[in-house]
């Protein structure tokens, strides 16, 4: 009963939350109508106790108190009528358990109000410290650092005369090492006299391209002059030649026709007068062969004399053009070649010139190495500092244990090898390698301090100068200032860390991880409760560094903030 009693009196808050009190009142008839169709009326009241005050009229009350103890409002409707005898009985049971529900209502929804609300684990934003330092591996190098390379041109190897030992204090141009001499001087000599002798090539070849450069000008107007001439005995020839040699071939042919025709007027006369018996027959018979004979002759020459101008007049003459084009156009080519062979020879002559030049110049040049070898073989210490044998690379000494055994007399070098280095101790510098991943907290400028391996117990005063912006590996590499310690034996080299200020900030806010959240678009974010409404409100946030397992807030909070220690309570 109770239960149901609980269920009436949130239905009746909700009635009064939504303000429908009219509909209320106009809605409370429909379950006293279905009421019979539900249940009996009074035969069983225990087992709708719930709806009997809401449903049933009054006199349900009135005649089975006993049954229903919990009504409470139901002695309400008893006193009623007395107060009210005029009015119908039936209106004030009808709206006195409508009544009821709604002044039970206000008291659940204040009950409801009053609720605690849900608590959550705060902390209030405040400005703090951040003090961040990055620790770098260090080593030491020297300022004034020279390496020393047996830098010999006209050599291949040296032979050690005498070197200075290892670690050896030199001033600048004491003599750190001296080579064998033994056939210098006459390579000096050969290379003298081979530099004398292509330097007299070299004038010959400028002598010669000269001359012949003098001589080609004329050659050229030769060659012009024999091209000319031969167009010109071609273009007579085409012209006259020919035409000649017809006409000549033509009277031949016209003296043989001329001759033939004599012979036979002659023979014809000699015939006729045979006739007439002027000569006895002996006579007759032989001057007749005779002359017989001389127009079978005369025959043949016509007709060699024709056949020979039918030839020229007709074959002849394209062949005879076709000839002479071939001996002008062979004449043309000649006089062709003359003319371009000017510029080619004169280009051979500069090329000589130019290999004589350049084997003058290569002479010279060996001469003049060798010359400047002697200094080589004879080193000189081109600065103050303390010798040391080998090469100092990437930040360590190599070679050392080589290099000792090779420089002492007798020892056998190769040219232009870096054989050892002069260092000046007293100004030294640093070599940083700062890890990628504090790459953005330091930069230059920033101070901090040494402790060299050798000497753990001292701190040298340090302060950036150079930082690389290209990584070498996984590392940057950087430069710093150091504060030497005369007391210290300090040498290029010698390895240690370093610490610096990197970043220093007095009013930093920091959250812890927990407080930040990552949404689907990958944005941080935190809550923050309202002052108002003691509710959590989302806040996106830029986030900076880490510090002391704290985050750095960049942007989007203010100190005086309360933010929820896990943003997972808010959602």
């Amino acid at each position: 009963m109770c239960h149901r009693i609980t269920q009436l009196i949130v239905l009746a808050t909700c009635v009064v939350l939504w303000g429908s009190a009219n509909i209320l009142a106009q809605e409370s008839p429909n379950p006293v109508e279905k009421a019979p169709e539900q249940q009996a009326p009074t035969e069983t009241p225990a087992e709708t106790p719930a709806e009997a005050p809401a449903a049933a009229p009054a006199e349900a009350s009135a005649e089975k108190p006993a049954e229903n103890p919990p009504a409470a409002p139901a002695e309400a409707p008893a006193e009623k009528p007395a107060e009210a005898p005029t009015e119908a009985p039936a209106e004030a049971p009808a709206e006195k358990p409508a009544e009821t529900p709604a002044a039970a209502a206000p008291a659940a929804a204040q009950a409801a109000t009053e609720a605690p609300a849900k608590s959550y684990d705060t902390f209030e934003m405040k400005s703090a410290p951040m003090e961040i330092n990055v620790d770098a591996d260090a080593t030491l190098w020297s300022e004034e650092l020279t390496p020393i390379r047996l830098s010999v041109k006209q050599w291949s190897v040296l032979r050690v005369e005498s070197v200075v030992a290892h670690g050896q204090r030199v001033k600048k141009g004491d003599i750190i090492v001296s080579f064998e001499m033994e056939d210098y001087n006459e390579r000096v000599q050969d290379a003298r006299l081979e530099m004398e002798l292509a330097k007299l090539n070299y004038q010959k070849a400028k002598f010669q391209q000269a001359a012949t450069l003098a001589t080609a000008k004329m050659d050229a107007e030769v060659s012009r002059r024999k091209r000319e001439e031969a167009l010109d005995r071609w273009t007579f020839t085409k012209e006259n030649d020919y035409e000649l040699t017809r006409k000549t071939h033509q009277a031949t042919f016209e003296d043989a026709e001329f001759a033939l025709e004599s012979q036979k007027t002659e023979l014809s006369q000699l015939e006729k007068m045979y006739e007439a018996d002027e000569l006895v027959e002996e006579t007759e018979e032989l001057v007749l062969r005779r002359q017989r004979r001389a127009v079978q002759a005369a025959e043949l020459a016509f007709e060699r004399a024709k056949a020979k101008y039918e030839w020229n007049t007709t074959r002849a003459y394209d062949r005879f053009i076709r000839g002479e084009k071939e001996k002008l156009d062979r004449e043309l080519v000649a006089i062709d070649l003359e003319v371009a062979i000017i510029d080619p020879n004169l280009k051979i002559l500069e090329i000589s010139e130019k290999q004589a030049e350049i084997a003058f110049r290569k002479a010279q040049k060996k001469f003049d190495e060798l010359l400047a070898d002697a200094a080589i073989l004879q080193y000189r210490a081109p600065c103050d500092g303390v010798v040391i044998y080998g090469a100092f690379e990437n930040g360590a000494w190599e070679g050392l244990t080589k290099w000792k055994s090779l420089l002492k007399k007798g020892g056998v070098l190769q040219a232009n090898a870096w054989a050892m280095t002069i260092v000046n101790p007293s100004k030294m510098t640093l070599s940083l390698s700062i890890p990628e991943r504090e790459f953005s907290k330091i930069q230059s400028g920033a101070t901090g301090f040494f402790v060299p391996n050798a000497y753990p117990e001292a701190e040298l005063r340090a302060k950036i100068t150079n930082i690389a912006d290209i990584p070498d590996g996984e590392r940057y590499l950087a430069w710093a200032s150091v504060e030497a310690d005369a007391s210290l034996k300090l040498f290029p080299g010698m390895r240690g860390k370093t610490t610096f200020a990197a970043i220093r900030k007095s009013n930093a806010l920091l959250v812890p991880p927990s407080a930040i959240g990552r949404d689907d678009d990958m944005c941080r974010y935190v809550y923050i409760l309202d002052k108002e409404t003691k509710k959590p409100v989302r806040r996106n946030v830029k986030v900076g560094l880490k510090y002391n397992e704290n985050f750095e807030i960049l942007d989007g909070l203010e100190a005086g903030m309360s933010v929820l220690k896990n943003y997972k309570d808010a959602e």
